[in-house]
């Protein structure tokens, strides 16, 4: 049987310390965690405003209305042909102008879910770090793609 203080099942090490994973200073999973939090939130602060950059355009009409939004689906602009201006036609162009901000936004959207997919591999990548040798996981891009 071990005597306290001397190493074995009950007293541990002289100087205590904790199991095989370093003890003092070493590996700290709460601390990695917080660092993988705070990377996450950059990144996504960083897309945000990248993506406030990019912008689509949708056309209604044979192109006589357009839109542009941001990929952040904000709305920058409408553009009207003048020659789809009726007081009569009132209903028309309404219906064109929301088709063609409809359409703006669809584009914008599929920028978005690209652009999150992509950091989201980054992120993983990352987070595996030196790991490429785990059973194909290395290429993790090609996992998440079809997300």
């Amino acid at each position: 049987m071990a005597k306290p203080g001397r190493g074995g099942f009950r007293g541990g090490p002289p100087g205590g310390g904790g199991g095989g994973m370093g003890g003092g200073g070493g590996f700290d999973p709460m601390k990695m965690l917080g660092a993988a939090q705070e990377q996450a939130k950059q990144a996504a602060e960083d897309l945000e405003k990248e993506l406030a950059q990019k912008t689509c355009e949708g056309a209604s009409g044979g192109g006589m209305v357009s839109a542009t939004v941001t990929a952040t689906l904000e709305l920058r602009s409408v553009k009207i042909d003048p020659s789809v201006i009726d007081k009569n036609e009132k209903d028309m162009l309404e219906d064109l102008v929301v088709a063609a901000v409809n359409a703006a936004m669809k584009k914008a959207k599929e920028i978005q879910g690209a652009a999150q997919a992509e950091m989201q591999a980054k992120q993983v990548q990352q987070m595996l770090g030196g790991m490429g040798g785990m059973g194909g996981l290395g290429d993790i891009g090609k996992l998440l793609g079809g997300m």
